[in-house]
């Protein structure tokens, strides 16, 4: 009797596919995970050359305190005028600009500059301030007739750093800093 021949089918065991599968994956992952470590990597460094060189780049200016005006605050007109000429104010017979004052006996009228105070942008205005006996009257707008509650007078600009002229700064901890 003639044998007969039946050819086989070479069919993939479910175990060798899965494997063969699973380390596709493997190696697809990997590759992900290393372009996503390079592109950080990359990252980090572009954003840590463009921002921690520069950090210290623009001169630092150092103010002393704003003085804050308000009615019934101590103060003398000559110790707001001497303020206002520290602070740069010009004396002129009508203050129009900012920077300029004018006082005529226990009343100083000045347009205050704007500046950038630490909790907020304070616009130019024109204050009058009236003094009786030693201390702040009260304040008010000129120009529209509004009581003033509180206004100040920008600090005195008293020191820059320029890194550009090898001045620098350190950084200290708030613990280190003096209380005053």
């Amino acid at each position: 009797m003639p044998r007969k021949y039946r050819a086989k089918s070479r069919k993939k065991s479910p175990k060798r596919s899965f494997t063969l599968n699973g380390w596709i994956i493997f190696q697809c992952i990997v590759i992900l995970l290393f372009c996503t470590a390079t592109y950080i990597i990359w990252m980090d460094h572009r954003v840590r050359t463009e921002f921690e060189g520069k950090k210290w780049s623009l001169p630092a200016r150092v103010y002393a305190s704003p003085l804050e005006l308000f009615a019934g605050l101590t103060i003398t007109p000559l110790q707001v005028e001497k303020r206002l000429q520290e602070t740069g104010y010009q004396r002129v017979n009508q203050p129009h600009r900012p920077g300029e004052y004018n006082r005529t006996g226990d009343r100083i009228t000045f347009v205050r500059r704007a500046f950038e105070f630490w909790d907020g942008r304070e616009k130019s205005r024109t204050v009058l301030i009236d003094f009786n006996a030693g201390s702040l009257a009260g304040m008010l707008d000129p120009n529209t007739g509004e009581a003033i509650p509180v206004t100040r007078i920008e600090p005195e600009l008293i020191g820059k750093i320029y890194p550009e002229h090898d001045e620098d700064r350190v950084l200290v901890a708030y613990d280190d800093v003096p209380a005053l």
